[in-house]
């Protein structure tokens, strides 16, 4: 058993080829092209997630949105009271002065 593999083997055998209808993923040079395109993506990708994990710490989490919410019906109903009494204080003032 030999373990001396000639380089061309890969490149020229039957079916290896894309035109010859193989299955196995085409030439080296294809594949090669293939891993170039992949290691760009997997580049671009590595940019996309630093550039997230950056702002994730300056993010709302869940308790301070629900924080905020309790405020702003805090205000909401506070409005309303301090609108009601204002009508009715209004009111009773007319009705009274006539």
């Amino acid at each position: 058993m030999s373990s001396v593999i000639q380089s061309d083997r890969f490149r020229t055998g039957p079916g290896s080829s894309a035109d010859s209808g193989g299955n196995n993923g085409g030439t080296v040079d294809d594949i090669l092209k293939r891993l170039g395109a992949v290691e760009s993506s997997v580049s671009d990708l590595r940019t996309h997630v630093g550039s997230m994990a950056a702002v994730m710490p300056h993010l709302a989490t869940k308790a301070d949105v629900s924080s905020l919410e309790a405020s702003i019906i805090k205000w909401f109903v506070g409005t309303v009271i301090a609108s009601a009494a204002l009508t009715f204080g209004i009111v009773k003032l007319v009705v009274h002065s006539s």
